[in-house]
């Protein structure tokens, strides 16, 4: 593995960790986005990314889960879900 975790100094295995269930609500959230663009999904009020996560099935529940999220969000986006517009994924002014 490329990714080492501990908790509390202890080693996490990486089946103690909820990636799947992060990367199927990821995914939803993609589909989402995606009809939201195409017009199959109002898309006149302005939903955020941790909305749109929590919708999907979704909610952080340790620090673990928040690693998921900061390594595939915070990151990737320089900013918390959030904050985050799922229309046109730009940065929802609050």
């Amino acid at each position: 593995d490329d990714i080492v975790t501990y908790e509390n100094g202890k080693l996490v295995s990486d089946n103690d960790i909820r990636w799947d269930d992060f990367a199927a609500a990821y995914s939803c959230l993609e589909a989402n986005a995606e009809l939201r663009d195409l017009g199959d999904i109002d898309n006149s009020d302005d939903i955020s990314a941790r909305d749109l996560l929590t919708d999907c099935g979704w909610t952080p529940t340790s620090a673990l889960d928040d690693e998921i999220e900061w390594m595939t969000i915070d990151w990737e986006h320089a900013t918390v879900p959030e904050r985050i517009s799922v229309n046109g994924g730009v940065p929802a002014y609050q």
